[in-house]
């Protein structure tokens, strides 16, 4: 059983990592098409006039997630952040153990890591 838990532990630390070098490897003046392929299809998106930006959510416990965000101006990347986002647990029920609240939180569609 821990040699399980070791390796799905590994395994996620793998994807953060992979997940990580990509967003290091982002430059200003790439364009959206090349975000595009390192990062796929943005998770939320915004726009107005010549400015845009994609965000991406990706689970990195069940009670946290890290939010990158990628600004675009005139089709090119301007500017870019990124910060981590802790999700309130509800309270235990004596039938039902301790999980992240999943209604109206904005977090409630993460993706894994791996999608």
């Amino acid at each position: 059983m821990t040699a399980i838990l070791m390796a799905l532990s590994l395994t996620g630390c793998a994807a953060f990592v992979a997940v990580h070098q990509a967003m290091t490897g982002i430059e200003p003046g790439m364009t959206t098409g090349q975000i595009r392929k390192m990062l796929g299809n943005p998770d939320l998106r915004r726009f107005e006039d010549r400015y845009e930006e994609w965000e991406y959510h990706e689970n990195v416990t069940q009670s946290s997630y890290n939010v990158y965000i990628v600004k675009f101006t005139d089709g090119k990347v301007s500017a870019m952040d990124s910060y981590r986002v802790d999700r309130p647990l509800l309270p235990e029920r004596p039938d039902m153990p301790a999980r992240p609240h999943d209604g109206m939180h904005p977090g409630a569609n993460v993706r894994t890591n791996g999608d």
